[in-house]
Order: structure tokens, then sequence, then C-alpha cells
């Protein structure tokens, strides 16, 4: 199940100046009973949940895998196109194609943040550093 409170957090706090940000919002919260209801339907498989919350109007990969991030923050990553980016640079994913295995590709960046022994790194310090690193860099679209 994913809340109100969690399309607010995405938006609000991880990407306040995600170009339209505040469109992408409204629309989500617009779709939010849909939204969820893909949130019910796939809780246990977070591919098909990508690949459902694509279909909505004007959720791609990026929105669709920040709304999966915003439930399960340990776990997914939101691939924004600086994130992305950055986990191409870094080499932790190797492939274009995200929603092939969006579970495999967050998993890679999962063990990443982890390696980090002597200071708490998680994918949230990820996205905030990908964002840092890579302004001003040719970018990559997540596919």
């Amino acid at each position: 199940m994913i809340l109100k409170s969690n399309i607010y957090t995405l938006f609000d706090d991880l990407w306040p100046g995600m170009l339209y940000m505040q469109q992408h919002k409204v629309n989500c919260i617009n779709q939010y009973s849909s939204i969820n209801n893909y949130f019910l339907k796939y809780s246990d498989d977070h591919n098909k949940l990508l690949k459902g919350l694509c279909t909505l109007d004007g959720v791609g990969l990026t929105i669709a895998s920040g709304l999966i991030w915003s439930v399960y923050p340990e776990e997914r990553v939101p691939f924004d196109k600086y994130t992305f980016t950055y986990a191409l640079f870094k080499r932790i994913i190797r492939t274009e194609e995200i929603s092939n295995d969006y579970v495999g590709n967050s998993l890679r960046v999962k063990e990443y943040c982890n390696s980090f022994v002597k200071k708490k790194y998680t994918i949230e310090s990820f996205v905030r550093e990908a964002m840092i690193k890579m302004e001003g860099k040719f970018l990559y679209e997540p596919r």
C-alpha cells in the first residue's frame, strides 16, 4: 500500500527541483486510487509493479520507480536521470533497460550502498550524491 504522504515525500523532499515537479505530484495524487491498486496487486513483484505503474497517464519509469522507492526506500531505487547516469558511470549497472529487471538493478545499487562500512550510505544518499555529481553532465534517461 502506498500513502499520499509517500507521494508528497517523493516530490517535496527527494525531487523538489525536478522539472514540472508540481504537475507530476498533482497527477499522482489525482491517480492515487489507481496507483494504490497497483501497489496492492503487485506488492510481491516490483518488476510487475513498475510496469503497471508505467501504464498510468503521465507516469513513466522515473515517476514509477520513485513511487516504489517512496514505499520501499531501503530496497528500491528512484531511477531519475541523475541516479541512472551515476549508476552507469560507477559501473553499478551496465544496461539502459532498467524496466527489464528493476528489482535486480535496485539490488545492485543497494549492494553498492551497503559496501560502505565506515558510514551509513543509503539509497537516498546515493540519489542525492548523484544529483550533485552528475549536475551539468550528459545524462541518460532510464528505459
